[in-house]
């Protein structure tokens, strides 16, 4: 069965059945507060494994991944579920998420001080 961005085979279904997800979560609205609970758990995970390696602000640090990553995220998703090219759409991905990493290693936050 060919995927809505045009691929076949087990590749294009897993793309056909990753839209088709989505579209189940965004049109349920217990469906969404539960996947923000799930990028809240992460956050506080990730906090807390900062936290174990001397990161001065792990919360703030913490913070601004997981809010770097959802934008990107769900940016891509609005774009493949609006029918743009899966290829374009990954290449841009993986481009937004480098830039907003190296914004955010230009932070500092994840310095530990020296000893």
């Amino acid at each position: 069965m060919p995927s809505e961005s045009g691929g076949s085979g087990a590749l294009g279904r897993l793309r056909h059945d990753g839209l088709q997800l989505r579209r189940v979560v965004i049109g349920s609205p217990a469906l969404r507060a539960r996947a923000r609970e799930g990028v809240e758990e992460v956050e506080t995970a990730l906090a807390a494994a900062l936290a174990d390696t001397g990161t001065p602000d792990p919360d703030l640090l913490a913070a601004l991944v997981v809010a770097a990553y959802r934008t990107v995220f769900v940016g891509t998703a609005r774009r493949l579920l609006a029918g743009a090219p899966a290829a374009e759409v990954a290449e841009d991905h993986r481009a937004r998420l480098e830039t907003a990493f190296t914004a955010l290693e230009r932070t500092g936050l994840g310095r530990r001080p020296a000893d």
